[in-house]
């Protein structure tokens, strides 16, 4: 009990702290108990006076080999509290198949009493991390799908270890980005490649921290492990012989209407992109089926040697988010960032691996003009009648201009009835046209364009 130990008794604890590379306690207490995620109870009433500030900062130490847990609150004031519990993870380095430093790190970090402490704890590792040469941060290095820019890059050492470099523009991305930086450098690659990356959700890290920052995680870890692969592999051989080694695969064929052999454009790569979800609203089940099943897909292939890139799209422009925005009184950009990490949050419940890339329609706004701009050029598309007090125009897609229109579906042209499902534009040459960019009205989200302000339509945006 705490009444038996003094500050100065307590001081060991600084080094296993240490040890971990975790920021030292200015106060800590230890207890024995089993390495198990439990609660407990710290009695503070036999604390000698002198030792009862009105406000603590206490930390928290990794397990030690016997089993001896330390651990801390954070600003307990004596006139209001007696007890505290605590809350401990349990973590087997083993079960993840954690490295000595990661499996010191992750112990620790499982042992601090509160999501807060793992917070802090990973900012202070990113002060640990060494700058990155500015001419490593190449696109290569880039991690994809995180919500800030991070890079990583692996080196493989004379004696068979390999060294990584990382960092970030975000300080709690850059924690994450040291914690496997600082303890996977100096691992052998079948070591890092034996590590679970589900390690961290039972270090408690992920409890603090939003869907998109966990995402982010998953994403180095995986281009981390994709380098060491590459390392491994050394120098690229022959595509064409190892797209020999994948087995045969049939696939439907929805043109043809009938199974045939899947064939890439180049040999042993396949890039799939999948139509993300229209960020207005919490999923529902037709979304988690499309996370689900293209989730299988790029495993299925990856499994079979494919080297794979998966591309999946955040709708976060449309005309339903700015409906729901005005209905709620929430800014349309709010309301498609929340629900946008509530689908994260979705498809990792799901146990879905995330995409590659995971493109935002407002961060590809020059790429989606740059698009409308050439399809108006190959007279694919045109502008309507520009609108009242300098309003901008809306551009359509001219769809009998595109002669197999309508193949996949084997549906005619001819056979569809004008303004059976939405209301006909005055301005439309035909009444199938569809808008690739529509003219903004007063008070909504809009960007400049040769057509006048406005945004995106949404078969452009997908």
């Amino acid at each position: 009990y705490l009444s038996n130990h003094s500050v100065k008794d307590l001081s060991p604890c600084h080094a296993v702290m240490g040890s971990a590379g975790l920021t030292p306690p200015t106060l800590a207490f230890v207890g024995h108990a089993p390495l198990s995620s439990s609660s407990r109870e710290v009695p503070w009433r036999s604390l000698p006076r002198e030792h009862k500030p009105s406000s603590w900062k206490l930390g928290a130490v990794a397990p030690t080999a016997g089993g001896c847990l330390a651990a801390g609150i954070s600003a307990v004031r004596r006139h209001r509290l007696h007890h505290r519990k605590v809350t401990c993870y349990a973590l087997d380095p083993g079960e993840y198949g954690l490295p000595p430093k990661l499996a010191a790190m992750s112990s620790a970090l499982a042992a601090l009493p509160n999501d807060r402490m793992r917070y802090q704890q990973l900012m202070a590792l990113a002060g640990k991390l060494e700058p990155m040469p500015a001419e490593l941060k190449i696109t290569e290095n880039k991690v994809p799908g995180c919500l800030s820019t991070v890079h990583v890059h692996a080196a493989l050492q004379d004696d068979g270890t390999v060294t990584f470099k990382g960092d970030s523009d975000a300080l709690i991305s850059k924690g994450l980005c040291a914690l496997l930086v600082l303890c996977l450098s100096g691992c052998t690659p079948a070591e890092i490649v034996a590590v679970k990356p589900e390690f961290i959700q039972a270090s408690g890290i992920t409890a603090s921290l939003t869907p998109g920052r966990n995402n982010g995680f998953y994403n180095m870890f995986k281009l981390m492990n994709e380098k060491v692969a590459a390392l491994q592999s050394g120098p690229s051989g022959d595509p064409e012989e190892a797209s020999a080694a994948i087995p045969d695969l049939q696939i439907y064929n929805t043109l043809a209407r009938n199974k045939q052999q899947f064939q890439t454009l180049e040999p042993g790569i396949v890039k799939m992109y999948v139509c993300g979800v229209t960020v207005y609203d919490l999923c529902h089940l037709g979304h988690a089926r499309v996370m689900v099943f293209f989730d299988i897909v790029a495993r299925y292939l990856r499994h079979l040697g494919y080297k794979v890139t998966f591309v999946r799209n955040v709708t976060d422009i449309d005309d339903k988010i700015i409906k729901r925005s005005n209905e709620a009184g929430e800014p349309a950009e709010a309301l498609s960032r929340r629900m946008e990490q509530e689908m994260q949050k979705d498809a990792q419940s799901l146990g879905c691996e995330p995409p590659d890339f995971e493109p935002r329609v407002s961060d590809s706004m020059a790429e989606i003009k740059e698009m409308v701009r050439t399809l108006v050029e190959k007279e694919f598309a045109y502008p309507g009648k520009a609108g009242a007090n300098g309003a901008g125009r809306d551009v359509y897609f001219r769809i009998r201009r595109f002669k197999t229109y309508g193949q996949l579906s084997r549906c005619s042209l001819d056979g569809n009835e004008a303004g059976a499902r939405v209301e006909v534009e005055s301005d439309k040459e035909s009444p199938e046209d569809f808008v690739l960019w529509k003219s903004s009205k007063p008070e909504e989200p809009n960007w400049s364009s040769p057509w006048g302000p406005g945004r995106p339509g949404w078969h452009i945006e997908c």
